[in-house]
């Protein structure tokens, strides 16, 4: 009897460390998932943050090119940038422009990312894709602004942006970029000033007939 009862204090022992094991066990593997989470996440947030600035990098330089050295981003040869054109900011390769359009992706390499500009236009409005990567994350800040007309040659009308290329002054009406003067005016020079009446223009003064 005192055999069976020693038997079965020992089993029920030997169950219970079994399970106590299994516990630990089981509370250590997912301690250790739960570290290796977080290890994920850091790395991913890391890689997120170098993205991040990767994308700034590039919209900085896109801006810089654009609105400090003043440049029209076009293709070589003076043709217009075209949708989803990327943007070449090396030197030698835009014609001696310091950025220029290109219709093949352009990337450039920063320590653990890089980045590269998209450019986009609709109307006069444009749009600069920045987009900066590290391993497989990516951030893309997006850049735009009313690009108006070249007001070269023109007297006056709607750059397109909320401006004017000039103003025509008294007695005149703009007609497709120039100043016409209205019904009974002349043109004395640059200034409606004269009536049809007994005047004329003379050394750019109305002078009696």
């Amino acid at each position: 009897m005192n055999n069976i009862y020693k038997d079965k204090k020992g089993g029920t022992i030997l169950m219970m460390t079994v399970i106590i094991l299994s516990g630990v066990l089981v509370v250590t593997l997912g301690a250790s998932e739960i570290v290796k989470l977080g290890l994920r996440m850091g790395r991913t947030q890391l890689n997120s943050t170098k993205a991040f600035f990767a994308a700034e990098t590039a919209a900085e330089q896109v801006l810089q090119e654009v609105w400090k050295n003043n440049i029209y981003l076009e293709r070589l040869g003076a043709v217009p940038c075209v949708a989803d054109d990327w943007v070449n900011f090396t030197n030698a390769q835009c014609a001696g422009v310091e950025a220029c359009c290109v219709g093949s992706p352009k990337i450039y390499a920063l320590t653990d990312s890089n980045y590269g500009v998209i450019y986009n236009k609709t109307g006069n409005d444009v749009t600069f894709r920045a987009i900066g990567s590290s391993t497989d994350i990516q951030r893309i800040m997006e850049i735009s602004y009313c690009q108006p007309i070249d007001c070269a040659g023109l007297e006056c009308g709607d750059n397109g942006c909320g401006g004017f290329c000039g103003d025509c002054g008294p007695n005149a009406n703009c007609v497709a970029n120039n100043c016409v003067c209205t019904a009974n005016y002349q043109d004395c020079e640059g200034i409606c000033d004269c009536d049809d009446g007994p005047f004329h223009c003379d050394s750019g003064a109305c002078v009696s007939d």
